[in-house]
């Protein structure tokens, strides 16, 4: 598939669908997943291994474990997002405690923001109301991400690498800062895993159960699920011992014949590549089933 459609950096993995994407468009690429779900369904049945590698979260997807999903699967799609953004959480975790100390609970803190969006005047009232806001000191080291306060990043509300996909409406236009820094992570974490990629993830879900039905699934794990479709995906090189116990003979051919024996003299000298090409010659597939 086209990188327009998906990011595989990490495995084969959606790219994400802003709400206002054009019809033409999002039609084309439903219909581009509900191929690959019959492709893999029909590889399933027929007992084929697949030579691709699909992201972790692709199978939980496929297992209907879509709103299981957190920032911890980031890390399946997308690394060094992931790891920026446990950063941040970690702010937010030491913010959090900085607001208990205050006794300034989340909603309360919700409710301040809106009344400082819409403060227009300086009366002593309005001064007093968002006081609580200079208990958290946006300079203080344990706040700052690399050295900066969160606002001086001037991360904004739309999806990394996606600028035309708003996270929330008007997106574009609110800037990020201490006091909403948990909002942009959950949004970004949904955006990326979930709502960014329901369309095409349903598409693959529909073309795949009319092939073979999901629900006989149900009984693997994600990670199992890849060893199903794509097989062992082992790099070990094979020695003598392997063959002889993976190898059934045939034709009048026995372990103990020359040519077999000529055979495995071969085999234990190839390399990852040249393992992959044989399987390949052989079984149609460069992967070896599980077992």
């Amino acid at each position: 598939m086209h990188s327009e459609y998906v990011d595989t950096r990490n495995g084969l993995y959606p790219a994400p669908l802003g709400r206002n994407a054009k019809a033409s468009v999002v039609t084309k690429i439903r219909q581009k997943f509900k191929f690959l779900g019959k492709f893999m369904a029909k590889a399933l049945m027929d007992s084929r291994m697949i030579d691709m590698q699909f992201s972790i979260v692709f199978y939980k997807w496929l297992l209907g474990q879509e709103e299981t999903l957190n920032l911890e699967d980031l890390i399946h799609v997308d690394i060094n997002l992931y790891e920026q953004f446990k950063k941040l959480q970690s702010i937010i975790n030491i913010r959090n405690k900085l607001m208990t100390q205050h006794d300034i609970s989340n909603q309360q803190l919700t409710n301040k923001l809106n009344n400082k969006k819409n403060f227009k005047s300086k009366d002593d009232s309005q001064i007093e109301n968002l006081s609580y806001i200079n208990m958290i000191d946006e300079n203080d080291d344990r706040l700052l991400f690399d050295g900066c306060k969160i606002s001086d990043l001037s991360l904004v509300f739309t999806l990394p690498g996606y600028s035309n996909i708003d996270l929330k409406k008007g997106g574009k236009d609110c800037l990020v800062t201490i006091e909403n820094l948990d909002q942009y992570i959950n949004l970004i974490v949904y955006w990326t895993l979930v709502e960014g990629v329901r369309r095409q993830f349903e598409s693959f879900r529909d073309g795949f159960n009319s092939i073979f039905p999901i629900q006989h699934l149900k009984c693997f794990y994600p990670d199992e699920l890849h060893q199903v479709f794509c097989g062992s995906g082992s790099t070990e090189l094979w020695d003598l011992k392997v063959l002889v116990e993976s190898t059934r003979c045939d034709h009048g051919y026995n372990l103990n014949s020359r040519a077999v024996k000529w055979l495995f003299d071969i085999m234990i000298n190839f390399d990852v590549d040249e393992q992959r090409a044989f399987l390949q010659f052989v079984t149609g597939s460069p992967r070896l089933p599980v077992g």
